[in-house]
């Protein structure tokens, strides 16, 4: 099943940047075991925007046989989704069959998800210099881990515009180490942000989920 593959790489720790702490550059990540199939899928909730939409969680679930649910709005950040909920622009729950369309908050903060897929906005570099990236990445995984210590939480690349000067298929491998790991989720385990200490979960790299298109997952 797709989403029960695991990754191939493994990364060092996610890292929060407050007000304006400037961002290191990337940094290397550190090769870690791969990570088993689970015993079984049985709920995913994905977390995007357009780049998502319908299509993304109804074809996951195709492959592996999983119930699913998902928040979506248009070009939306991490932290659009963690504080504005249905205020969000294009705010849209959809859900398979057999789930509820629940908001994200109330779906993750209960027990019965067994895998979170989240994405941030692109452009990429935007969201991590003006949304900060890491931090809302982090909060939503704490969430996650709330409802359910196991679970599994991956953080999906997307694509920018097919008419991007850097080229979008190029953009996809390029970023995937500049940005979505090495400045989002690859950096510190701790960091002091309003005075106090904010502990971030392992990063793990999940393989191609389509074509080129690629996912790095931030997990245990």
């Amino acid at each position: 099943m797709v989403l029960g593959v695991g990754g191939a790489m493994a990364a060092a720790f996610g890292w929060h940047h407050h007000q304006r702490t400037k961002l290191p550059q990337e940094m290397v990540l550190k090769p870690r075991s791969v990570l088993s199939a689970p015993d079984r899928i049985g709920s995913v909730f994905h977390l995007g925007h357009s780049l998502v939409g319908p299509d993304i969680p109804h074809m996951l679930a195709q492959l592996g046989g999983n119930s699913y649910a998902s928040q979506i709005g248009w070009g939306t950040t991490l932290k659009a989704h963690w504080t504005e909920g249905d205020a969000l622009a294009g705010y849209k729950l959809y859900a398979s069959g057999d789930r509820e369309l629940i908001p994200a908050h109330q779906a993750l903060s209960a027990p019965g998800i067994d895998v979170l897929v989240m994405t941030e906005m692109v452009e990429i570099r935007d969201a991590i210099n003006w949304f900060d990236s890491p931090r809302w990445l982090a909060e939503w995984a704490a969430l996650a881990r709330q409802g359910n210590s196991a679970i599994r939480i991956y953080l999906y690349e997307t694509w920018h515009s097919l008419d991007d000067p850097g080229g979008w298929l190029e953009r996809i491998d390029n970023d995937l180490k500049a940005y979505w790991q090495g400045r989002i989720i690859a950096l510190r385990k701790l960091t002091i942000a309003q005075g106090r200490f904010l502990s971030y979960p392992e990063v793990r790299q999940l393989p191609q989920l389509h074509v080129r298109q690629r996912s790095v997952n931030l997990l245990e």
